[in-house]
C-alpha cells in the first residue's frame, strides 16, 4: 500500500507529463503544416489530455485534503501524549 505523499508525488509527475504532452502538441499545431484531419486529431488529443489533467488535479486536490486531515490526526496525538508526559512526571 502506498502512502499519501507517494500517491501525491505520482499524480504530480503524472500531471507534469500530460502538461508537457499538451505543450509539444500545441507547438505543432502552431509550428507544422497539417493536413485537416492531423490538425483535428492533434486538437482531439488535446482536449482529452486537458480533460484527464483537470480529473488528475481534483484527484489530486482529495489526496492533499486528506493528507491534511492526517497530519491534524498526527499532531493532535503527539500533543495528547506531551500533555500526559507533563501529567505524570509533575
Amino acid at each position: 500500500m502506498s502512502t499519501i505523499v507517494s500517491q501525491i508525488e505520482d499524480l504530480e509527475k503524472n500531471i507534469k507529463a500530460s502538461e508537457d504532452e499538451v505543450d509539444v502538441i500545441d507547438r505543432s499545431l502552431r509550428l507544422r503544416n497539417l493536413t485537416e484531419s492531423e490538425r483535428e486529431d492533434l486538437v482531439y488529443q488535446m482536449r482529452q489530455l486537458k480533460e484527464q489533467i483537470k480529473e488528475k488535479e481534483k484527484d489530486l486536490g482529495a489526496l492533499r485534503k486528506e493528507n491534511r486531515k492526517s497530519m491534524a490526526v498526527s499532531v493532535a496525538i503527539l500533543v495528547l501524549f506531551i500533555l500526559g508526559y507533563m501529567l505524570f512526571t509533575s
